[in-house]
């Protein structure tokens, strides 16, 4: 029987103390004591947050376990402090001075009163920043009437700043901007000059004096001066990323004359361009429907294209700006990816009827509000052509959309499709006269060829359409961005070639996550393609068995037309097979869906690579992970995305693993250097895994080292590289202007 937890004893009004002494609740130890113990729990809250990985966890604990020793010194009377069991940690105050020193040296120089606020860990933050003040004034009058231990009184201080450090710290990470106090003396002035005002950007607060040892700038003030930081104005503004102050741009959306007309381009170089200017942008795309996608840093699942132009931005990828993702099943059904969590699979006819519209365009646009409210401009994309007005009445995307963001359109066209004319008279002329109204110009986008020759056609499309055109962006193939859309499978390289190292990836129906192999795609040293011929793969050096949306579906097909036994033979004839997810889960030796998560298929033998088996669940894992690759023993990165557990078949003898996450988790199988599988995409992006990889072949190729050296840097300069070509063939002049106009 279970111990009752109430006893009665304290219906007096009275509680014990450690001694066995009894005295009032009210009594200033038991108020202290209560502090410490709410700061406590919120510490708990805290940690429920963030993800289980999260390199805070393991320090949160600590402070907690050092609280909870505090509670017992505090509860002890002085003279009783001697009996106490529970002796006071060593270096509490000096844990907590040397994480604050480790984030304090990435973060930038704060002179503002800040509003407590911003991601749901930093409010949490404030609120055990303020408990851990009260916490601090309680002990102080303790300390009056029987001596509080000195390192307590210092270490509860020291939480205080520590959890506004952290505060700011988290919404540095996640790039949310802090919000600063404008004093009334500033609103007056303001009011004076008759002007509406952006109180988030044009009046800077200078904080003036210290805190005596006190990096709360939320505490207690000594000086605070307010001046105008421009010229008063009747235009709303906004401070930049580089100090200034600018014009508040309107939200801008790149609509489609059709699919794969290049919006997702366009929108990663005006993220990167409006970067390069010194504004603050961020990508939204209300709805995308991508097997491609990327895990957030908090643990949820985006489209991979919003997660490129959020590394254009300069700043990391959230769910609000890519709210709604379709996940194309096999069964002519998608899971509904909602807020970065699955909200189960629905077939098109259903997902598109007005039934059940209003909740998603409501989710929808408050993900716009909240991403509007941290960055300006918003790059907006829409969703294949905005002439499909026979689904107008549900469309989430594209106008509507445009519509409540009060967004300037831009309407890309594709010249090199032909009939770019009609594409794009025709998008505007079959608009609603209010919706016609926000397309504001067009950009000719693919061009081939002397650019001169189209001049004559630019004049007349303006003529035709009513609206100017921005600029015509020329056609590259000198710069390398990834790929959301599978249809740019269709141009990838399909075969086998002398003096380099060929590497097959298995064409799957359903494949995901190709960008997993970019670079390995512009390894010089590599000869990289896709492909389900037997031949094909029979000649490669390295095969990859990718991701997949639906595991059981493509692990049949692969058995049907013969490419799982022509994998199997080339890894018997001395090829490197590797799988990585979906992959993964098929090279094992069986694979189970006893819940019907991928459909009816209830199991399905693998390629018996592996002494694996992989169990569907309805769960998702999603997490971005750093980790350490065993075969080097070098830190890498990448990130998980998969339903399915996987785990080795009853009586397999131990394997190697592939690696060991940050949380301490051994993760993959590998029974050779030759075969083995993983979960973590991304984990061709490391350089270390690369070189390891191709280390076997390396005497086949003349230069044996990468021409990547670096390939956060490689990324970096691709953005540049697509600004400048973008820039030079777009009126970014207009463009601003367009922005700016009332």
């Amino acid at each position: 029987m279970v111990r009752r937890i109430y006893t009665g004893t304290g219906d007096d009004g009275t509680t014990a103390i450690h001694g066995g002494h009894r005295v009032p609740k009210d009594d200033v130890r038991i108020e202290a004591n209560g502090c410490m113990d709410e700061l406590n729990s919120v510490i708990g809250l805290i940690r429920s947050l963030i993800p289980d990985s999260h390199p805070w966890q393991k320090k949160l604990f600590r402070i907690q376990q050092d609280t909870m020793v505090v509670m017992s010194r505090i509860a002890t009377p002085s003279s009783e402090r001697e009996k106490n069991p529970n002796p006071l940690p060593d270096g509490m105050s000096k844990y907590c001075e040397s994480w604050m020193d480790e984030m304090m040296e990435q973060l930038t120089d704060n002179g503002y009163f800040l509003l407590p606020g911003g991601t749901p860990v930093s409010a949490q933050l404030h609120i055990a920043r303020t408990i851990a003040r009260r916490a601090e004034r309680r002990l102080w009058s303790l300390n009056r009437k029987d001596k509080v231990e000195d390192e307590v009184l210092k270490f509860v201080n020291r939480l205080s700043d520590l959890f506004f450090v952290m505060a700011r710290y988290e919404m540095q990470q996640q790039n949310w901007p802090e919000e600063k106090w404008q004093s009334f003396a500033y609103k007056r002035k303001a009011k004076a000059c008759n002007s509406e005002v952006n109180y988030n950007g044009n009046c800077k607060v200078n904080y003036k004096g210290n805190t005596e040892g006190n990096s709360d700038s939320n505490s207690d003030s000594d000086t605070v001066e307010t001046t105008h930081a421009t010229e008063c104005n009747h235009s709303a503004e906004c401070e930049c990323n580089d100090g200034k102050v600018r014009k508040k741009l309107h939200p801008l959306m790149l609509a489609g004359t059709g699919s794969d007309v290049g919006k997702s381009i366009i929108a990663t170089a005006l993220c990167r361009i409006f970067l390069q200017d010194g504004y603050t942008p961020a990508p939204f795309k209300a709805q995308n429907m991508a097997l491609n996608s990327y895990a957030t840093p908090d643990g949820l699942e985006i489209g991979r294209a919003q997660a490129v132009q959020a590394e254009a931005a300069g700043i990391p990828c959230h769910t609000d700006m890519n709210p709604l993702l379709l996940k194309p099943n096999s069964n002519c059904t998608s899971q509904v990816v909602l807020n970065g969590k699955p909200a189960g699979n629905q077939s098109a006819y259903s997902y598109f009827r007005k039934e059940g519209r209003d909740e998603l365009r409501k989710e929808v646009n408050s993900a716009f509000s909240r991403l509007a409210s941290r960055y300006n401009p918003i790059v907006m994309e829409g969703a294949g052509s905005i002439s499909e007005i026979n689904l107008r009445d549900t469309d989430l995307v594209n106008m509507p959309m445009a519509a409540y963001a009060g967004a300037d359109v831009i309407l890309v066209a594709d010249i090199d499709r032909g009939g770019v004319f009609a594409s794009a008279y025709g998008s505007i002329a079959l608009q609603s006269e209010e919706d016609r109204k926000r397309i504001k110009g067009i950009i000719v986008n693919k061009f081939r060829g002397d650019i001169r020759l189209f001049e004559s056609g630019i004049t007349m499309m303006e003529k035709i359409c009513g609206v100017p055109v921005l600029g015509v962006v020329p056609y590259y193939s000198d710069i390398y961005i990834e790929e959301e859309d599978s249809v740019e499978l269709r141009n990838k390289i399909t075969s086998s070639a002398a003096g380099k190292i060929n590497i097959a990836v298995v064409l799957l129906r359903h494949i995901s996550n190709f960008t997993d192999f970019n670079m390995l795609e512009r390894d010089e040293r590599v000869n990289l393609y896709y492909t389900n011929n037997v031949d094909e793969i029979a000649k490669a050096d390295i095969i990859i068995v990718p991701g997949s949306k639906t595991t059981i579906d493509d692990l049949y097909e692969l058995r049907r037309n013969g490419a799982a036994q022509a994998v199997i033979r080339a890894y018997k004839n001395g090829a490197t097979v590797m799988g990585i997810c979906g992959g993964y889960q098929m090279m094992g030796q069986t694979v189970k869906d006893p819940y019907g998560v991928e459909g009816e298929t209830l199991q399905l033998p693998g390629l018996g690579l592996l002494p694996v088996e992989t169990v569907m669940q309805g769960d998702k894992i999603t997490r971005q992970m750093d980790f350490e690759f065993l075969p080097t023993g070098k830190a890498a990165k990448g990130y998980e995305i998969h339903m399915g557990r996987t785990a080795l078949v009853d009586g397999a003898p131990e394997t190697e693993h592939v690696a060991v996450l940050s949380d301490g988790t051994k993760e993959g199988c590998m029974v050779d250097r030759k075969c083995f599988g993983t979960y973590l995409h991304g984990i061709l992006d490391n350089s270390t895994v690369i070189e390891w990889l191709l280390e076997p072949y390396l005497d086949k190729v003349k230069n044996s080292k990468s021409s990547i050296a670096d390939i956060a840097s490689f990324k970096e300069e691709q953005y540049d590289k697509l600004a400048d070509h973008v820039r030079k063939h777009l009126n970014m002049d207009l463009l601003y202007s367009i922005l700016s106009d009332k």
